[in-house]
């Protein structure tokens, strides 16, 4: 299998993980085998306090091959202590380092974090990236390895540069999935937090379509009536054509128990209305039960338009899995150059899977399989991911 093939599989693992949080162990896996890692971490630091965030109220860490009392100890105390992370300015949203750029090796040793947490561990090198940022917030993916396998190299950054786009879009995913589920056992939090992070409207709905409840955000889109009201309390479409389609859509994720995807065009100074209704996560919840919430919707702002997944775009129209990704950033807004710049790809390399996704969809120009792909609706379930 080529090294081209084993990181498309990588990616797909990542996308995977974005609707299925359970995968990132799939994920965190794959990515200590491609690095030769011992082991494999993904938390949120808290660079005010230098400490591992928790107010999601979720875990601390998500790990592969690593002891849970060490990590334990490590959110305990050892994050204080943690030389790695004290150079806050190489540790920008975007940024990929080795432990080696943040601190010197040869004093490593010397440091109470390496005397008692990493050297009991056989711990020396890291390589690591954060993924996303809000304030003193990071999400951090840090593989870790021994001494004796040496340090991580450039080629080593560079393809955890290439990663790192796709590990943010798949944990900004998460994060508006968390907060919905968090909705409904803290709205403090989710009105806080979460919602900062996600910047979605979020309602939740009985099965007829009952408005149950509403974050800040989705009660500012109702009011200013951004293609949606309440109507004797129900959810609804101003326009009668897209109410239609937007109660079907919400009879369909009912019965199918499956998410539904709906653009109802342009909103009060939105390009977009787009919309995911999506099966509340545990109707066996006793708080979920109580309140009836049977469907959840999240409203997309600043026209964050839903495209069609990679693996809709290789089945209907036989893309290999570049070509797909390719078309789906062209969908959200990227051209050749910086779709080029954020993959470490060859422009020329680019223009391949442009000219060659035109020929297997037919399509003349760039604008007209921008339109293809955005006119496909984008079906997210276990079945086409």
């Amino acid at each position: 299998m080529s090294i081209e093939t084993e990181y498309d599989k990588l990616v797909g693992l990542i996308y995977e993980a974005a609707l299925e949080p359970e995968r990132w162990q799939a994920v965190l896996l794959g990515f200590s085998d491609w690095f030769g890692a011992a082991g494999t971490t993904l938390w949120v630091h808290d660079f005010a306090s230098r400490g591992v965030h928790t107010e999601l109220g979720g875990e601390s860490f998500r790990f592969v091959r690593f002891d849970p009392a060490y990590l334990a100890s490590y959110a305990d105390y050892y994050t204080l202590t943690n030389v790695w992370t004290e150079n806050e300015a190489l540790l920008r949203e975007g940024a990929v380092v080795t432990s080696s750029m943040l601190y010197d090796d040869n004093r490593l040793p010397e440091t109470e974090y390496f005397g008692d947490w990493l050297r009991p561990q056989n711990l020396f090198y890291s390589l690591g990236g954060i993924v996303a940022k809000n304030g003193t917030l990071a999400v951090k993916l840090a593989a870790l390895r021994a001494k004796y396998k040496g340090p991580y190299t450039n080629e080593d950054l560079s393809w955890y540069a290439r990663l790192l786009p796709h590990l943010k879009r798949a944990c900004e995913l998460n994060q508006r999935l968390a907060g919905e589920r968090l909705a409904f056992e803290n709205q403090q939090t989710v009105n806080g937090t979460a919602q900062a992070v996600s910047g979605l409207c979020i309602l939740g709905l009985s099965a007829n379509g009952r408005l149950i409840y509403v974050n800040q955000r989705g009660e500012s889109w109702l009011r200013e009536g951004n293609c949606l009201t309440l109507h004797h309390g129900g959810l609804h479409a101003l326009d009668a054509d897209k109410d239609a389609v937007l109660q079907a859509a919400l009879r369909n994720a009912v019965s199918s128990r499956k998410p539904q995807h709906l653009n109802l065009g342009a909103g009060n100074g939105y390009a977009h209305c787009c919309l995911t209704v999506i099966p509340a996560p545990s109707l066996g919840n006793p708080l979920l039960h109580e309140q009836q919430v049977a469907l959840i919707v999240l409203i997309a702002a600043n026209a964050q338009q839903r495209v069609a997944t990679a693996r809709q775009l290789i089945e209907l129209f036989g893309l290999t899995a570049a070509e797909a990704r390719f078309a789906r950033a062209l969908a959200q807004g990227e051209d050749v150059d910086t779709y080029a710049n954020a993959e470490g790809l060859k422009k020329s390399t680019v223009r391949s899977h442009l000219k060659t996704a035109m020929e297997k969809t037919g399509t003349n120009s760039q604008r007209d399989l921008l339109r293809l792909v955005l006119s496909v609706p984008a079906i997210r379930d276990k079945a086409n991911m």
